[in-house]
């Protein structure tokens, strides 16, 4: 009886253990949701599309009526003007696998170009299995700007933290990479108007 009583107690702390970390893990959330809509809020006047990334304290905004990127990165704010976007990627543990520049205009391969139910076209004919065992820690927007002293702007879409790795077939994956790939193509748009828009001048 005392064993259980001792079961009982030890237990009911465990759970009230997790319920409090849920709660402040909600909590730290929910402050970091307001700081984050509050600097857009402050710098966007017309937000066109956004995203908002609690988990890595992160957002990215496109404001088409002032014509400029709204970037908050773990608290550092960037406004860029998008005449001053000259390259986006797509970038997974460091790798390259999606780029667009103002120079090229050739946008690169893009990994799950269809995503439907699976991971579609891979780079160099990977297989399917290896797809779907691959994982990644990190996955971020990498802009490359108008800028000689901080000319790289990123996005973190996704960061599974120290020593961590989600495989690409997750749902978490796929609905972070579908994320990024809108924005992604958003850039190669709005890079190839630029471009255009130069050449006609």
């Amino acid at each position: 009886m005392k064993d259980f009583l001792i079961f009982i107690v030890l237990f009911g702390l465990g759970a009230l253990g997790i319920y409090f970390n849920i709660q402040d893990k909600n909590k730290k959330e929910s402050d970091t949701n307001d700081k984050i809509r509050n600097a857009i809020k402050a710098n966007v006047s017309h937000p066109t599309k956004q995203t908002i990334l609690t988990e890595t304290n992160s957002a990215i905004v496109y404001d088409q009526e002032n014509n400029h990127l709204f970037i908050c990165d773990k608290g550092s704010i960037h406004n860029i003007k998008i005449d001053d976007i000259y390259q986006s990627e797509i970038v997974e543990d460091g790798q390259t696998i999606s780029k667009v520049s103002r120079a090229s205009q050739i946008a690169g391969s893009i990994i799950g170009g269809a995503i439907a139910g699976g991971i579609g076209a891979i780079i160099g004919g990977v297989s399917a299995t290896r797809v779907k065992d691959e994982k990644i820690s990190k996955m971020e927007l990498r802009l490359v700007v108008n800028d000689v002293n901080n000319p790289i702007r990123k996005v973190e879409f996704f960061n599974a933290g120290d020593g961590l790795k989600i495989k690409k077939s997750s749902d978490e994956y796929k609905k972070r990479y579908n994320q990024i790939l809108e924005w992604q193509k958003l850039m190669e748009v709005l890079i190839k108007q630029n471009e255009n828009k130069s050449v006609s001048m």
